[in-house]
């Protein structure tokens, strides 16, 4: 791709990886995912923020989770070309890490 210093293979590696290594033993720790409620979008040129909260997780342990997050996107075209999450990792660890596989 011209303009661009990742091939597609190595952006494909690297979307597997962050969803084996990171989202999906989060995601195996919880009994019940949260719904994901949008509570604010704010929007200027090719920058999208949006803020939201869980409801209703539940992790197999029995334990509450409902994490808070913010989201920053950068658009190109029309397409998200680069996305940052923020969240409570503390939530993370106390609630989930010992249930994580």
């Amino acid at each position: 791709m011209k303009g661009s210093r990742y091939t597609e293979e190595f952006k494909i590696e690297a979307v597997k990886q962050v969803t084996e290594q990171m989202i999906a033993p989060v995601m195996s720790a919880l009994e019940t995912q949260p719904k994901i409620v949008i509570d604010q979008v704010i929007a200027e040129g090719d920058n999208v923020v949006h803020i939201a909260h869980g409801e209703g997780g539940i992790a197999k342990n029995g334990k509450s989770y409902n994490n808070s997050y913010c989201h920053v996107m950068r658009l190109k075209d029309g397409k998200i070309v680069e996305s940052t999450e923020y969240c409570d990792t503390a939530l993370i660890n106390e609630t989930l890490a010992k249930s994580m596989s």
